[in-house]
């Protein structure tokens, strides 16, 4: 496992909701939604929650929004930290290791201009979060 996956792998704090495994080939049954994946429901994740996921493979953590909702991987491509444990003010995430700062309705880095978040497609439909690798 490499040190961004480890970094990862034990990050717990601030998730306040239950973290969610999709397996390849999972599609949001019901929702209309082609190509999208169910991660876990609306009504379980309040504006400024995350929840962590692991889709296709993938670490995510899914952030609630006051208008919505964002996905991101849950390292920070800066040096591979778990931003998913940031503290996260309004739209802005902060990387726990170096501070580094993320907005996340852009994806791009405050403090540098040469990282950005790479931001996946999401949404809530009905009770569901759903995310689009």
């Amino acid at each position: 496992m490499s040190a961004q996956g480890s970094a990862v792998a034990g990050s717990t704090a601030g998730v306040a909701a239950a973290e969610v495994a999709v397996a390849e080939g999972a599609t949001a049954e019901g929702a209309g939604e082609a190509g999208f994946r169910r991660v876990g429901s609306a009504a379980q994740l309040r504006v400024g929650e995350r929840l962590l996921t692991t889709v296709n493979g993938r670490d995510l953590v899914v952030f609630r929004l006051a208008d919505g909702v964002v996905a991101i991987p849950a390292a920070c491509p800066h040096n591979g930290g778990p931003i998913c444990d940031g503290d996260l003010t309004g739209s802005t995430v902060s990387c726990p290791w170096h501070g580094y700062n993320f907005d996340l309705r852009t994806g791009a880095c405050e403090d540098d201009e040469e990282l950005s978040l790479e931001r996946f497609e999401a949404r809530i439909v009905g009770d569901d979060i759903l995310i689009k690798l």
